[in-house]
């Protein structure tokens, strides 16, 4: 608008992290949902306006990819065949008030990386975008549930295990006051070491085979 190139206005400022680039992105990838009419800040759902959102986001590889973001491009940074891309991103990061849709993005941080996550992963994208098209969908859902598919085995066991130990820890704390003898209980806890055996049983049988399989390898 002023004729001054944004190298000159961060050079000026001793913008040494581009970060006037980043922030002028941000306000053209905003300016271009609305006037394709993609978007209306006054239908947000929270009632202040984070625009910081929306310029962090356009930095992660997750989004850039899903909207085909051409960051050296700032007249027209997202083509125009991404338009319902944009549109969603619009949505998870800021919700609709008509519709009563509370965003994605409770806050930037963590809720900002967990969306970035999904747009990275195939599967998870997919889903996160099939559960953002219905009439009142629950964005926070939609991405802990697409977050596991971008999850591995070793991940899903591990997490297991911890809520398992997190549980038990809370179990043991109740019994002197919230045990006096019954069965169930007893019969319970007695299935739950029957468990944990097995489970250690298994986890030593994997260690032990992987463990030969290093060997074998080393001595190849």
């Amino acid at each position: 608008t002023y004729g001054v190139e944004l190298s000159t206005i961060a050079r000026n400022i001793g913008d040494r992290h581009a970060t006037v680039k980043r922030i002028y992105l941000g306000y053209r990838v905003l300016r271009l949902a609305e006037e394709r009419r993609l978007f209306d800040r006054r239908n947000r759902y929270k009632e202040r306006f984070f625009f910081s959102h929306l310029y962090t986001a356009m930095q992660r590889s997750g989004f850039q990819r899903f909207l085909h973001l051409d960051t050296d491009n700032l007249d027209e940074p997202v083509p125009d065949d991404r338009n319902s891309e944009l549109s969603l991103v619009m949505l998870w990061l800021y919700g609709d008030r008509r519709r009563d849709v509370a965003p994605a993005v409770r806050t930037q941080n963590p809720y900002l990386n967990r969306l970035d996550d999904v747009l990275q992963h195939d599967g998870a994208r997919r889903r996160m975008v099939q559960a953002s098209d219905v009439e009142e969908p629950d964005l926070v859902d939609a991405v802990d549930r697409a977050r596991e598919l971008t999850r591995s085995e070793y991940d899903h066991l591990t997490a297991a295990m911890d809520e398992a130990w997190e549980s038990l820890q809370n179990a043991l704390k109740k019994v002197s006051t919230g045990y006096a003898g019954e069965e169930e209980p007893l019969s319970q806890a007695r299935d739950i070491a029957t468990m944990a055996n097995d489970l250690l049983d298994r986890i030593e049988a994997g260690h032990h085979e992987a463990e030969r399989e290093r060997s074998g390898a080393s001595a190849g």
